[in-house]
Order: structure tokens, then sequence, then C-alpha cells
């Protein structure tokens, strides 16, 4: 029986870099779906995966895929720091900018580390 090459694949997210990427497990099936490993429960006796089926958007080698998948993590996480440093910004002018009585009644509001200590 001939083995089939290891492969690796990435479907649509709806946050950045918006995608997400795995190893596949299963697949793909008469639909081009796929099952990747850590988003595919296995079953209890061990033989085969439930549920997580996804339509790649890219399918690759597993080599080729870890590279992606690697710069594709490391890209998500400069956009998330950079993001949370513009947010922390843009709310120190805020509260530098509004009366801290206005500032303290919104309270449904999760701002940054820090940023109210000048508003209490």
């Amino acid at each position: 029986m001939k083995r089939t090459p290891r492969m690796y694949a990435f479907w649509e997210y709806d946050l950045f870099p918006y995608v997400l990427h795995g190893e596949v497990v299963n697949g793909p099936n008469e639909h081009g779906r796929v099952q990747v490993k850590g988003y595919a429960t296995p079953h209890a006796d061990g033989k085969g995966y439930g549920g997580g089926w996804f339509t790649p958007i890219h399918l690759v080698s597993l080599e080729a895929g870890l590279e992606l998948g690697k710069k594709l993590d490391e890209l998500r996480a400069r956009h998330r720091a950079e993001v949370n440093e513009l947010r922390k910004r843009f709310e120190l002018e805020l509260v530098s900018t509004m009366p801290s009585k206005a500032i303290r009644s919104l309270e449904h509001v999760a701002f940054s580390d820090g940023v109210l200590d000048g508003a209490r």
C-alpha cells in the first residue's frame, strides 16, 4: 500500500493573519475538506477522529507548512504586540483629555494595564 505524504493545511479565520493552520490527520475527503491535528477530536477508542473538518485555502507538504506556519505565528505575535501598544497610546491620550470623573465611570471598558493609574 502506498503511503500518503504528510500534509499541512491553512484555512480561513476571522482574526489576523486571517488563517489558521495545522497538520492534516484525515483527508482531503470527497468535498476537499481536511481534519487537522489539534482541531479534530480523537475517538475514545483511538481509532480515527471526529469533528473539525475544514476547507483548506492552501495545502502543502508538512515541511513547507511548518515553515510557513511559523512565519505566520511570528507575524501574528508582532501584530498583536504593536496593536496593543497603539491602543495603549490612544487610551493614555483619552485619559489625559477627559476629566477623571468621566473616565472612572467607564467601568465596562477594559483599559490596558496602567492606563487608569492617573485617572483614579
